[in-house]
């Protein structure tokens, strides 16, 4: 397959615009629920380094109403922080999974056993827990700057609950640790009995940090690490993959970089709600009380970048994995031909990206 496949061929461009007059794919509320802004590491490029930190206990109990609201208006119930999981939030953590709210949990695997056993108690309403994992066992602990061996505590944890409770495994990847993802890949596969479902294993690009790969470095290196791992469960985390895949499904392509318009982050110790998990500065509003939300604006949204001439013209635009407020500004013609080269990869290597039918 060329290269400037996409610029040439017709049919996809009459199909990209047929898809794109569809009707949009009804999608439910996205709720991030943050509850702590304390972790018990310090990741050298934790995007919350500069936010404005409030060290306090909450108790969710508290809020009763709100989180009845949360989990009857959301698809998907996303709890992170801060680290989620530590000690001082059992109760928190307790009453959640008592109150039967499916949870997608973001920790980085450091939990202490009775934050395990109940986990493991209430796994029926656990949707997936998602740890993240930064390289081998020294590189990892070398980018987290505590004493602790948080990465063998991060692996008896997947261990404990592997095979009961589903899980990914978020490799967060940059220049400083790009050369050691196989071996943690091979070190993954031959420690821990993986089940053929269950598990996910994701390639995850680190934005906004001084060693930042690109789009396409991170498609390279997927690529490579699928010719030598036949592994189904290996995916990656690529706004372009995500599109093509909606395409591919004959449904419209959202605008929006990243589903923003179907985000809400409850900060609970800052009493406010934003959009983005990673911009606690894109709020919507900040009267929000224990029993009631007041919105002062429902569609503060955060800024899109794909609106100039150029790029509304241009027609990869609907894959384009540009636009985030924390990139800088969008440099034409270059992105476009990036794109292309980006897009004919995946296609040229397409089995490994998405689920085709035989």
């Amino acid at each position: 397959m060329k290269y400037n496949f996409f610029l040439n061929d017709k049919k996809f461009i009459l199909d990209l615009y047929k898809v794109n007059k569809a009707k949009p794919i009804k999608k439910g509320l996205i709720s991030y629920l943050k509850i702590n802004d304390d972790c018990n590491l310090k990741c050298d490029y934790c995007f919350q380094k500069s936010d404005n930190k409030i060290k306090k206990i909450i108790k969710l109990r508290e809020y009763i109403q709100i989180i009845s609201k949360i989990k009857q208006s959301s698809d998907k119930i996303y709890l992170f922080g801060g680290e989620p999981l530590l000690l001082k939030n059992y109760e928190n953590i307790r009453y959640l999974l008592e109150s039967k709210i499916n949870l997608r949990i973001f920790t980085n695997g450091t939990f202490e056993k009775c934050i395990l056993d109940l986990l493991l108690e209430n796994h029926r309403y656990i949707d997936k827990l998602i740890f993240a994992l930064d390289g081998t066992e020294e590189t990892h602990n070398s980018r987290k700057n505590v004493a602790i061996n948080s990465f063998q505590k991060s692996i008896y944890n997947i261990k404990s609950i592997n095979g009961r409770i589903k899980f990914e495994i978020q490799i967060n990847i940059d220049k400083t640790n790009i050369d050691t993802i196989f071996d943690l890949i091979s070190y993954i596969i031959n420690t821990i009995p993986l089940k053929d479902k269950g598990y996910n294993i994701v390639l995850n690009r680190l934005m906004k940090v001084k060693g930042e790969i690109s789009e396409l470095e991170l498609v390279n290196l997927y690529i490579k690490i699928k010719d030598k791992f036949n592994n189904k469960n290996i995916l990656v985390n690529s706004v372009v993959v995500n599109k093509l895949a909606t395409y591919f499904e004959h449904n419209k392509i959202d605008i929006d970089r990243c589903n923003i318009r179907n985000i809400k982050v409850y900060d609970f110790s800052k009493e406010i709600i934003y959009r983005c998990p990673q911009n606690e500065y894109k709020t919507i509003t900040n009267r929000f009380h224990r029993q009631k939300v007041y919105e002062d604006n429902k569609n503060n949204l955060m800024s899109n970048l794909r609106n100039g001439k150029l790029c509304l013209k241009c027609i990869f635009q609907p894959f384009c994995n540009k636009g985030c407020l924390w990139e800088d500004k969008i440099k034409y013609p270059e992105c476009k031909e990036n794109l292309n080269i980006i897009i004919t990869k995946i296609l040229d290597k397409a089995d490994y990206f998405f689920y085709l039918e035989k």
